[in-house]
């Protein structure tokens, strides 16, 4: 009889196991919820004083071009990969088109390209200067050589303001993705062998 008892037992524990409910585990966030921000990690210079001084490839906008009013990204390509280090100044008594206190940058992976993103007014001039004073805003590249000091002025029209960071993109033509290779137009030939 106590055979009987015990295998009843046994057969009905996994009756009551499965009963057993374990406490809800808190919902895993959607996608929707989730924010990613990616985030560059920023090089110190390394002293290499055999590598040539940086130098300004080009800028977006150019010295003395005329762009739209609103966001603007203001892009500055160098010829050597740059560190972190440096600051965008005002430029004389001309308009400064980014923020003096704090200035994010987007460096390129290649590091020869920075840019960040700015506000200028219609029908305004506005200069931008690169240079040693203040020592804090001095530019210096990754083989840590310092970059000379470097200016340029531009126009905004009173054309309708650029209003989204892709517009803002789009308006840099050199930062545009390069457009697919055309196809071939195909001629007939006749000829003898």
């Amino acid at each position: 009889m106590k055979a009987i008892v015990l295998i009843a037992a046994i057969l009905a524990a996994p009756v009551q196991a499965s009963a057993y409910q374990p406490a809800a585990e808190p919902p895993t966030p959607s996608t929707d919820e989730l924010t990613v921000i990616p985030h560059a990690e920023c090089l110190e210079p390394k002293r290499d004083p055999l590598t040539p001084l940086p130098h300004v490839v080009s800028t977006f906008p150019a010295h003395g071009e005329t762009v739209r009013p609103g966001l603007l990204y203001l892009r500055v390509t160098f010829d050597e990969p740059m560190s972190c280090k440096g600051f965008f100044l005002r430029m004389g008594r001309l308009r400064a088109p980014c923020n003096q206190d704090r200035q994010i940058w987007l460096l390129s992976f290649d590091r020869k390209t920075i840019r960040t993103l700015c506000h200028v007014e219609p029908n305004s001039q506005y200069g931008v200067r690169m240079s040693n004073d203040p020592p804090t805003a001095q530019l210096i590249s990754l083989a840590g050589r310092p970059l000379d000091p470097y200016e340029f002025t531009f126009m905004t029209s009173s054309a309708p303001e650029v209003t989204s960071t892709s517009d803002a993109i789009g308006e840099d033509v050199e930062m545009l993705p390069p457009k697919q290779d055309e196809p071939i137009p195909l001629q007939e030939f006749r000829g003898k062998r």
